[in-house]
């Protein structure tokens, strides 16, 4: 084909006549596939040569998006049919072209063109010479050429990165950068030298990045000389009274956000040494329109500096200085700056990226924190504008891009966890775990917000009290449990706030009291509820129906931790307001917050609430039957939501009455749940493949309504328990549809087809070959995921009926099948290719399926068969090499928890041998790892913050994962001790365990070895006596350990021992040890050493209860000694275990050592009052506290409770108020 007709056929192509432009499309579809070297070669020649853009723009697209589209060797990319002539043309006259293209348009697709095809090439080597060519093109100097070589760059350096780390080239290519940052370069080559620095930094290509900066042109100023370059560009070319266009300065802001969070803040340490001029100028710019004249000058130095160190990358000593446009916006009224929104938001999440990447720096510029958080409280002070009316008056949304108001409150959440978002756990160098744990909101963020709006809540105008109590409500959960004075202060302004004047300004305090019920539970309702209940209960009355609801859901947060006492107290009052606002004539918003409330009241009082629950049940049943009318989408929205509450008040109301209540109701309401389940499930499962019509609103509304469905039959599974199996034949076969869909086979040109569209973003894909992918919708995998939650509450809750029905005659057959069935829906899961949430919920809800064949003997044959299948598919899964550690470890846990379920009786000794093997062989694989981390940090001199604690952190996963692997190793001498003794195992995991317990060995791998030997001596207990000697004696001199993970680890391997006779000969020497922990770890802080105190104070106890005869003379010290480390501060569920020791030796007199002695009695009670209602008891161990003290009070014996509490702190005086409350009235 002739180039003129070819050409004619592009026009064609663009006519508006889309029957002319079919055929059009046709024929050149026809010539790519019949002439690919004709059809490449007009596209080329139409490129360079012809005149009219519009048909160079068509051709650079074609070559794109037809002739290079896909994969190199996919269906749809042309490059293996062609010649290599044509091939060569292809490569010469697309840098040609880069070269002489004068549109931008059209250059920008060009290099895209050029990008795409050099990712394929250069891996392959079949592009050598693109790197000097792009090269070349940079040191002409002129500016096109400097940018379309830049841009090529950029994209392509993922592919040459191999290229890039093995040559000399490094300081070259940092000093080009450099280079085209600098004052010498217009604002559009600054741009696209920049993007090429964020590729270099997200290509993790550290020896060349970190060079791109010097002593005199640092990265820092030159990202800030390259922002204002853009927007001086951007006034330049503005027309006098319009808008400046920032489209510029708007992408060179987006690229510095991206440089910001780049390879783990390896991108944020660049600016390293300049991080308040930077934050300065960005502050400013986020300002503009704020007519901040201080903030503007400081914008201005910074802008002076930035301007100096450009000059000095160009060789220049004369700086490109002038007045700075962010100091000059920053300094303007907001009539002055328009424009400057998108830049705004920029500017913000520019900072907050770097707070968040760089916390420790961040806390150390207070003034730029406290700029920060100044600056996102005027962001919130928009909320005044008319554009938010909408929002404040029915909870309507803006579609437009986030406002101001939100970008302010989400970011003083992000500024507040940035602090708090550190893991004072992690391994590594004490120094970092140090400066981590220097960290928190509490103290780096808080007293500036404090500080700033103090003056908010007298201001006159409502929109201050309004932010106030917003920004609380965002930042309360960073409040330390404990801190009673700023506890108090914040509830007081919220009841202030919910008898505001003004209606917003009570909306924000229903909106805080919500949030710091739900942060600071159950203290807000134990301690506040006098202050807060009466004035919120107000608020349901209140004339704006925002309020109203938004006092529902504050009441749902706050009722939800009352005690039935509480509740019993107000619910005359409550109820009858909520039923009016659940009525019919209530706004919709309204109406199904105040569902929730009335499920809450029934979760709190239980079976109290029956008085109500004849007139309440009915009613929401009537809702979940309805049929939403057509209405606006809104409408639709507000409906399924009421409909979905509904679905959850009935199912609480239910649970809450009790079984016999609930009983003559139960079948009814179950047979209406099934209905809508079933009604909703084809939605789902009729398409596996995204289809235009998977995001729809529909769709969305059915995946919400499941959602709540799923719960509830949850619920009403755990409330009917054996009268809930017969409707198991209809439900599991519902479930199992679902499980049953796997992913479909999608070609790429599918994939890239269906980009852009609604359904692409609810898909997830995963490569299995070239041009190849396996795809599934996200929201199935989501329901594939609570279809396996609801299998696993189905067979923990129903495992003895089930159990029971296995052993009659009559429904043993079906049991066995519905059993059957269920293992061979779930186990095809355990290997699923897209989802490693899937796999995680299919070895729980597999657990709970071996937990019901344990509890059935006459099922041992299937249950060996489930265990086997499941230990062979899942130890697959987990030695895939693709595998991540987290991964891994998640599934370990999984394992685990299935051999604890199944019990013993099923792997005979090899078999347990095999899996033993195939534990440590992943354990070997981790060791692999982790010499690799060891490597990486050694391997430069100097080490980056960033780059230390990215080693840091994958070395926790780790030392995580390897934990979790020998607890397998437990699980399995736990179920199968005998097999495990009398085989090879127990020599195969001694010898691990030695291996890692030699002088030498590290910390990690001492406690790694540790854990093996707690493992024996509390499963395997005497039997393994014989091999004592062998570890024992390690695990006692760890007790003296430097690191506080190995002190910790031996502690509890103490605690095991102590509880076998033969230790005996052990305890003194153990005890002394123990008493040496205590002492050392007097001193310390840190969640590590009180782990380990509390391991050693434990371990002291059980020392005492089980060797006592052994400890002879000292057992009434060391008992002292334990008593006087109570409670326990760092480890709940031991704490519970010990704090029950302690209540039985208050009780019996163990050992006589509260015989007569007053003052331990009264230590021991200051201590059980001191823990009541806290994690570090159940509800077990706190009714028989209430017990113990209701006894004193009532008998004075030993001594009058007044008298024993006297020495009890003011907290456990308040304790002790709350238990006599708790305890029984007098008959």
């Amino acid at each position: 084909m002739d180039p003129s007709s070819f050409c004619a056929l592009l026009e064609a192509t663009l006519n508006p006549d889309s029957a002319v432009r079919r055929e059009a499309e046709s024929r050149i579809t026809e010539l790519k596939k019949g002439a690919p070297d004709v059809f490449v070669s007009c596209l080329l020649q139409t490129l360079g040569e012809h005149p009219a853009e519009q048909l160079r723009l068509q051709a650079a697209v074609l070559l794109r998006s037809s002739a290079f589209g896909g994969s190199l060797d996919g269906e749809t990319n042309v490059w293996g049919r062609l010649s290599q002539q044509t091939r060569e043309n292809v490569k010469t006259s697309l840098i040609r072209c880069v070269e002489n293209e004068s549109s931008k348009t059209v250059r920008s697709n060009i290099c895209n063109t050029a990008a795409d095809l050099a990712c394929d090439l250069v891996p392959i080597d079949q592009w050598p010479t693109l790197g000097p060519q792009l090269l070349s093109l940079i040191y002409t100097n002129e500016p096109h050429k400097q940018q379309g070589a830049l841009h090529i760059l950029s994209e392509v350096i993922p592919a040459l990165g191999p290229q890039l780390g093995s040559t000399d080239g490094g300081p070259q290519l940092a000093a080009l950068v450099r280079g085209c940052l600098s004052t010498a370069k217009p604002a559009e080559t600054r741009a696209e030298a920049l993007s090429l620095l964020v590729a270099l930094v997200e290509d993790a290509q550290r020896s060349i990045y970190r060079k791109v900066g010097t002593a005199e042109s640092p990265v820092a100023l030159l990202v800030i000389a390259a922002i204002e370059a853009a927007l001086r560009q951007a006034g330049a070319e503005v027309t006098q009274g319009e808008a400046p266009d920032c489209q510029l300065a708007e992408r060179v802001l987006g690229l510095v956000v991206q440089l910001l969070e780049a390879d783990r803040g390896g991108g944020a340490a660049l600016f390293k040494g300049h991080v308040s001029l930077v934050l300065d100028y960005l502050l400013s710019l986020a300002n503009a329109g704020k007519a901040l004249p201080s903030l503007a000058e400081r914008a201005q130095a910074a802008a002076t500096a930035a301007a100096a160190a450009a000059a000095a990358a160009a060789g220049s000593a004369t700086p490109d200085a002038g007045p700075s446009v962010a100091g000059a916006a920053c300094a303007a009224t907001a009539d002055k700056a328009e424009g400057f929104e998108t830049v705004r938001r920029l500017a913000i999440e520019a900072v907050l990226c770097y707070a968040e990447q760089k916390p420790q720096t961040i806390a150390g510029c207070t003034e730029s924190l406290k700029e920060t958080i100044a600056t996102l409280l005027r962001c919130m002070l928009e909320a005044q504008g008319e554009d938010y009316e909408d929002w404040f008056q029915s909870g309507e949304e803006s579609d437009d891009d986030q406002r101001m108001y939100d970008i302010g409150e989400e970011g003083l959440d992000r500024v507040a966890r940035c602090f708090d978002e550190h893991d004072d756990e992690a391994v590594g160098s004490s120094g970092s775990r140090r400066k981590r744990e220097s960290l928190s909101a509490a103290t780096n963020m808080l007293p500036l917000l404090a500080e700033l709006i103090k003056p908010f809540l007298v201001q006159e105008h409502w929109v201050y009290r309004f932010v106030a109590l917003m920004a609380i409500s965002q930042t309360v959960e960073y409040i330390p449990s404990g801190e009673e004075q700023q506890l108090a202060a914040v509830v007081d302004t919220v009841a202030k706030g919910l008898r505001d004047s003004d209606f917003h300004v009570r909306f924000a305090a229903c909106q805080c009291l919500g949030q710091l019920s739900l942060d600071h539970a159950p203290t807000v309702q134990h301690e506040y509820s006098h202050v807060l209940l009466e004035p919120l209960i107000g608020c349901f009355s209140d004339p704006t129906p925002r309020v109203r609801s938004h006092a529902c859901a504050a009441f749902v947060n706050f009722a939800e931790e009352l005690e039935k006492k509480q509740m019993r107290e107000i619910v005359q009052v409550v109820m009858p307001k909520i039923l009016q606002l659940a009525d019919t004539s209530s706004p919709l918003l309204v109406r199904q917050h105040a569902i929730t409330c009335v499920a809450v009241i029934a979760g709190v009082l239980e079976k109290e609430f029956q008085p109500y629950y004849s007139a309440v049940l009915p009613a929401l049943l009537r809702l979940v039957q309805e049929t939403n009318p057509q209405g606006t989408h809104k409408e639709t929205v507000l409906l399924s939501n009421l409909k979905c509450k509904a679905i959850e008040a009935a199912s609480i109301v239910g649970y809450s009455v009790g079984r016999e209540v609930f009983a003559p109701d139960s079948g009814f309401v179950m047979e209406q749940l099934l209905q809508l389940y079933n009604a909703t499930e084809a939605p789902l499962t009729a398409d596996s493949k995204s289809n235009s019509t998977s995001s729809t609103t529909d769709g969305d509304e059915t995946e919400t309504v499941r959602e709540y469905l799923t719960e509830a039959i949850a619920r009403l599974c755990r409330v009917m328990e054996a009268d809930f199996i017969p409707f198991l034949g209809r439900l599991l076969p519902q479930l199992f549809s679902v499980l049953s869909v796997e992913p479909k086979i999608v070609k790429e040109d599918e994939i890239e087809a269906e980009e852009g569209e609604d359904a692409f973003d609810d898909m997830t894909y995963v490569m299995i070959d070239e041009g190849k992918s396996l795809g599934l919708r996200t929201s199935l995998l989501e329901e594939q995921e609570r279809a396996l939650e609801l299998l696993q509450t189905i067979f923990s809750v129903l495992a003895k009926p089930l159990a029971a029905a296995a052993a009659v005659a009559e429904t043993a057959d079906e049991v066995r099948g519905l059993l059957v069935q269920t293992g061979r829906a779930v186990t095809p899961l355990l290997r699923h290719l897209l989802s490693e949430s899937v796999k995680e919920r299919a070895l729980e809800a597999t657990g709970a399926l071996l937990g019901v064949l344990a509890l059935c003997p006459l099922l041992n044959d299937i249950r060996k068969a489930l265990l086997v299948q499941t230990l062979n598919d899942t130890f697959s899964s987990l030695s895939e090499a693709e595998a991540e550690p987290d991964s891994i470890q998640s599934q370990a846990s999984g394992l685990v928890q299935c051999i604890e379920t199944a019990g013993g009786g099923i792997l005979d000794a090899v078999e347990v041998a095999e899996q033993v093997r195939r534990v440590l062989e992943l354990l070997g694989k981790s060791s692999e790892r982790r010499t690799e981390l060891a490597a990486k940090r050694h391997a430069e001199e100097e080490l980056e913050d960033d780059d230390l604690t990215e080693i840091e952190d994958d070395e926790e996963t780790e030392q995580t994962l390897r934990s979790t692997l020998v607890e397998l190793i437990g699980a399995l001498m736990a179920s199968h001790p005998a097999e495990f003794l009398g085989g090879p195992s127990i020599e195969t995991a001694l010898q691990f365990a030695e291996g890692l317990l030699v002088s030498q060995a590290c910390s990690e791998d001492k406690a790694v070895g540790l854990f093996v030997c707690c493992d024996i001596l509390q499963h395997l207990k005497g039997g393994a006596m014989g091999l004592w000697p062998r570890f024992l004696p390690q695990v006692l001199e760890c007790l003296l350990c430097e690191d506080q993970r190995v002190v910790q680890a031996a502690a509890y391997g103490v605690q095991q021992a102590a509880k076998i006779e033969g230790f005996a000969n052990f305890a003194g020497t153990a005890a002394n040890s123990l008493l040496q922990v205590i002492r050392n770890g007097k001193d310390k802080r840190g969640k590590l050493h009180a782990a380990a105190i509390d391991n050693a104070v434990a371990a002291l106890g059980d020392l005492v209860e089980y060797q006592g005869t052994a400890l002879g003379s000292e057992v009434h010290a060391l008992t002292a000694t334990w008593l006087e480390q109570l409670p326990l501060k760092q480890d709940a569920t031991e704490g519970i275990r010990v704090h029950r020791q302690l209540l039985d030796a208050l009780q019996r007199d163990r050992n006589g050592f509260f015989s007569g002695d007053i003052a331990r009695v009264s230590r021991a009670l200051g201590v059980l009052a001191g823990i009541y209602k806290t994690t570090f008891v159940d509800a077990d161990l706190e009714k028989d506290i209430v017990t113990v003290f209701h006894k004193i009070s009532t008998s004075g014996e030993p001594a009058p409770l007044e008298q024993l509490a006297k020495g009890f702190t003011s907290k456990q005086a308040k304790k002790l108020g709350r238990i006599l409350e708790d305890a029984p009235a007098p008959a």
